[in-house]
This record gives structure tokens, sequence and C-alpha cells, in this order.
């Protein structure tokens, strides 16, 4: 009797509204013969487009249909999805971004919409096919070759050339979290050195970079580089000028008295501080005689050359060759100037000394 009534009232409902199905069977369970019939009434829907939108990013966008609770996406990289992956959209949407994609491939991508019935879905069919290729970041990391202030409220950024890479990106921000962070891009065309003129004078930079390639007007980006930090510079040093300086002799902004660091004390001095550097006004050093290498005394003429170094630091060659070795010299990194991380200053004058006859020698000394 129960079956009997659930039949008519389901032919009364299919004379109102009537649909292309076939009849049920008899015996047909209830909810079998509810979902019958609501998969007849999930409306069909088709894809628009399928396109890359960034790094291993695909945007879908179909057209929306009313009366569905959502919609079903399967997406994989042969064209029949036999190795394909299903995604779930909420009815009111009309567009899905699917993200951590595979670069350098193509991908498929077809579309349903869905009903709920007695807490089952019941789908319409799918739609025809769509497919996109999803272009490959540049092959590598990018890198931070140098990080230094020079002058102030400026930083300057050397990164290492990447082939293939349309050009680079820069982060930088006031904490490690790189909250409130700021980003500004370059073509490679123009270099792989980046000046940044505008910054607080003082602070703490956290820097990074990473390269793009763009490909059909999509742009792809690589990796980030590891994190580097810079102080900006709170007092204006023109590097060129003092080089121009001291390439004529005069060593005055550079003269004083520097400490060994503690580093230098224990590696050539068995702990014990080794003598202070003195620097003079035209450029000879005496002093920092290292207790290991007693012998190794630093020549008393000024330097026969002066030259900027991609560093930051100044190199001032003390005896060119012997042997074909450059055998000493000594660089000066200005106050604010990022060193070695050997070293670890940056707010004061530091010289390294460099000495091979009789044994290397490379201590870093600080400017009291």
């Amino acid at each position: 009797m129960y079956k009997k009534i659930v039949l008519s009232i389901l032919v009364a409902f299919l004379l109102i509204a009537p649909v292309n199905i076939t009849p049920a069977a008899p015996g047909l369970d209830t909810n079998e013969a509810l979902l019958a019939v609501a998969a007849t009434q999930v409306p069909y829907t088709f894809i628009y487009s399928a396109r890359p939108v960034g790094t291993g990013q695909v945007k879908i966008i179909w057209k929306s249909v009313q009366g569905v609770d959502g919609y079903q996406l399967k997406y994989g990289t042969k064209a029949n999805l036999s190795d394909g992956k299903y995604a779930a959209v909420s009815g009111n949407k009309n567009s899905y971004i699917r993200k951590n994609l595979t670069g350098g491939k193509t991908y498929y991508v077809r579309l349903r919409a869905f009903r709920l019935v007695n807490g089952k879905r019941v789908y319409a069919a799918w739609s025809s096919m769509k497919s996109c290729y999803l272009g490959e970041p540049v092959r590598g990391t990018a890198q931070i070759m140098s990080l230094t202030s020079e002058k102030k409220g400026e930083m300057r950024v050397v990164v290492r050339n990447l082939t293939g890479a349309s050009g680079y990106q820069i982060q930088y921000a006031g904490n490690a979290a790189f909250s409130n962070v700021k980003t500004a891009s370059w073509p490679a065309s123009k270099g792989s050195i980046y000046t940044r003129k505008d910054l607080k004078a003082g602070s703490t930079y956290y820097v990074r970079v990473r390269a793009y390639k763009d490909i059909s007007g999509v742009r792809y980006y690589g990796a980030w580089s590891s994190v580097l930090t810079v102080k900006v510079r709170q007092e204006t040093v023109d590097i060129d000028s003092l080089v121009r300086a001291m390439k004529s002799g005069d060593f005055s902004y550079f003269a004083g008295t520097y400490k060994a660091s503690e580093l230098s004390n224990r590696s050539y001095g068995g702990g014990s501080p080794l003598k202070d550097l003195i620097m003079y006004r035209d450029g000879h050093v005496t002093g920092g005689t290292p207790i290991w290498y007693p012998g190794n005394q630093l020549p008393t003429n000024r330097p026969v050359s002066v030259e900027k170094q991609q560093d930051g630091g100044i190199k001032c060659v003390l005896v060119p060759q012997y042997n074909g070795w450059l055998t000493t010299y000594y660089s000066i990194y200005p106050k604010g100037v990022d060193l070695p991380r050997r070293a670890g200053y940056k707010d004061v004058d530091v010289i390294q000394v460099m000495q091979v006859t009789g044994g290397v020698y490379d201590p870093f000394f600080v400017k009291k």
C-alpha cells in the first residue's frame, strides 16, 4: 500500500513538471526513485575558460546555473583524466583557482553541477573538456650576492643573474616575519643591481629576492632566496669620493686605532689580544702582529693601489705580487657596510688584513 502511495505522488509530480526519464521499475526504493527524478532536474553547465594565472595556478570560469548546491571539477594532466583529481565548489560560485600545480604541463578539466537529495549528491552530465598549458618558473633560486647601505636612507642589492629570468622581485620589511612587507620588481634588462633610496636611516631591514619569468602575459615566480639583513646608514658616506681621496694619498677619514676582533684573537692570538692596528693618514699601517706568526711584520709603505670592492669594501694593496700571489693588502669596510659573516660588525669602521707570506693571516680589526 505504501509503495502505491509513493508511486502515485511521483506520477502527479511528473504530470506537473514532466521530465524525460525512464519510468521506475516496480518495487523501486523510494530514495532511488527520488534520486532518479532529481538527476534529470540538475541543469547542465559548461566551462567558459581555463587559463594560467600565476605560479602553479590555473583559474577555471564556468556558466553559473540556478538551483544547484555546488559544482564538481575533475582535473589532471592526461587528456582522458585517468589521473584526475576532484574539487568541489559551492553553488554560488562560478570560478575556481586550483593552486600548487606543477609547471611545464598541460592541464585538462571538466565540470558538472550537483544537487543534494536526502544527503546524497545528484550530478548533471559532465561538461566538455577544457585545457591550458601552465608555464614553468625559471630554473634555480635567486641569490643575494651583496646587500649594503653606503648612503643615508639607502640600500643596494646585488642579485646573482639567473639564465632565463625575465626579472626579479624583492621584498623588504622591518621584521623577520615580513609583516607590513614592501615589494618591488625590475626587469632583467636593467641588470642585477637594485637600489632603494627611501628607507628609514638607522633601521634594520630583512630582505629576500626571487626571479620571475613572463610567459604569454602570465608571470611565474621562482623560490625566495635566503633572507639577509642590512642596517640602513644614518650618515652619508660617499665611498667613491673616499676612494678618490685615498688614491691621492689621503686616508685621514679612516686614520686611527683599531682593536682586533674576538674571533681574530682566538684564531691568531691563542686567546690573547693581538696588538692594536694603527692606520696613519697616508694609508700605511703598523701593529696588529700575530702571536702565532711573529715574523709577519706589516710593511710600513703606503698602499700602492686602491680600489672599491663589490662587497662595499675598499682594497688597499701594500705588497702586490710574490710568485704570482697577491701577498699583503687590507680591506676597509666603512661604518654601515655589511661585512663577511665571520666579522659580524656593521656599525663601526673595520679593517681586514690579508697576508700570506709565512702563512695565511686575515684578522679583522675594529675601530676604537
